[in-house]
């Protein structure tokens, strides 16, 4: 026996079933989709028993479904999107494709590790990602997406087999899309330097394509120049939005809640601390201009915050973003505003530590002596945090 057919039996239990009584009972249907969970390599028994799988475990309902592939080389990869330019593929045998665009991103990033597979030149193409730190092996990932009608479609999680969310589809053509293409995050022969690199990056970047910037970040900021710098710079800082205020919820005597029943003041402050957890990869310049578009902003929340204060004294004002606040205080200078707010949350936790408060639980016995002293203990707590 070779080496890797042992270790696949050792890995898969292609011969060992954990129950031979069950695996006995099963038809030959059945056989084939759990042999296959078990181990991709069986989709050939699939195959050939698709038609009573489909009768079995059909999609019931319209679907969209994605399917990851990987290109070790250009000149594949190039040749696959020719062959796709009218929107349609043609797929010769049965696929693999799942409801979730995340696990068919997995297959984009790198072509199956099983043992069949691992060939040397597949595992050279794995070991120069590792070294360069790319985030794709070979050359491109391809994630493709496209609808299916109920009953054309095996849904593997409908069986008791499933390993993940999975449906196997028959051979035909399909109308498909692109959804994303993943590139290697570190192909700098692509561009002519690293200035043109970050500038490829910012136009690609969004919500669901950030590996190029993320890696160029991470690995190469050491080399950047001021005018890579700048780049950065006035991508997320100069043009970032910035918000912070007050909202209020009026007492409420009825409310279950002990918060409502006084009011609330709640201060909120957006900060993702970018400016300055990666000042390195910043101009100070930038850094500045972007913390100086806080002044209005603290400016009016004051104005707003104590106007509240005034209208509703026995409100709790709890500073729901502490961290955030606290950081942009200290990049702007304005200590004074810093220290005006804080008196107005403060004003909450003077009146519970007065002498009235202390007098009244004082007069207070047993139970009611001790349901007054734990709302006081939370009071506290939750006036504190908000410093």
């Amino acid at each position: 026996m070779k080496f890797k057919d042992f270790l696949r039996e050792s890995l898969y239990n292609d011969d060992d079933h954990d129950n031979n009584d069950d695996y006995d009972r099963l038809s030959d249907a059945d056989k084939a989709l759990y042999n296959y969970t078990l181990n991709p390599m069986h989709i050939y028994e699939v195959y050939g028993e698709f038609d009573e799988l489909l009768s079995l475990y059909a999609n019931k309902k319209s679907m969209t479904v994605y399917r990851g592939l990987n290109f070790e080389t250009k000149e594949k990869y190039d040749k696959f999107i020719s062959n796709i330019q009218d929107g349609n593929i043609n797929i010769k045998n049965i696929s693999s494709w799942t409801p979730h665009k995340k696990t068919a991103e997995q297959f984009a990033v790198t072509r199956p590790s099983y043992m069949e597979f691992m060939d040397s030149e597949n595992m050279k193409l794995i070991a120069t990602a590792r070294k360069n730190h790319e985030h794709v092996v070979g050359y491109r990932g391809v994630i493709l997406e496209t609808t299916i009608k109920a009953g054309i479609a095996i849904d593997v999680t409908r069986s008791k087999f499933a390993k993940e969310s999975e449906v196997i589809l028959p051979s035909g053509s399909y109308k498909i899309s692109v959804t994303e293409i993943l590139k290697n995050s570190d192909r700098f022969s692509e561009f002519s330097s690293l200035k043109d690199a970050i500038e490829s990056a910012i136009k690609e970047h969004n919500d669901d394509n950030t590996s190029l910037l993320d890696h160029i970040i991470k690995f190469h900021h050491e080399k950047f120049t001021d005018e890579e710098k700048s780049l950065l710079g006035k991508y997320f800082l100069v043009n970032a939005e910035v918000s912070g205020g007050i909202d209020v919820e009026d007492p409420n005597p009825k409310s279950y809640w002990r918060d409502n029943k006084d009011g609330t003041i709640n201060i909120y402050m957006t900060d993702d601390h970018i400016a300055s957890s990666y000042k390195h990869i910043f101009l100070q310049d930038d850094i500045e201009k972007y913390y100086k578009k806080y002044a209005s902003v603290l400016s009016k929340l004051y104005k707003d915050l104590k106007a509240a204060s005034d209208r509703l004294p026995e409100a709790n004002v709890i500073n729901r973003s502490n961290a955030s606040f606290k950081n942009i205080i200290s990049h702007t200078g304005q200590d004074d505003l810093y220290r005006k707010i804080n008196a107005i949350i403060g004003k909450k936790l003077v009146k519970l530590t007065g002498d009235d408060v202390t007098k009244n639980i004082n007069k207070l016995s047993g139970k009611e002596q001790r349901d007054a002293i734990d709302k006081l203990q939370k009071d506290l707590l939750k006036a504190l945090s908000s410093f």
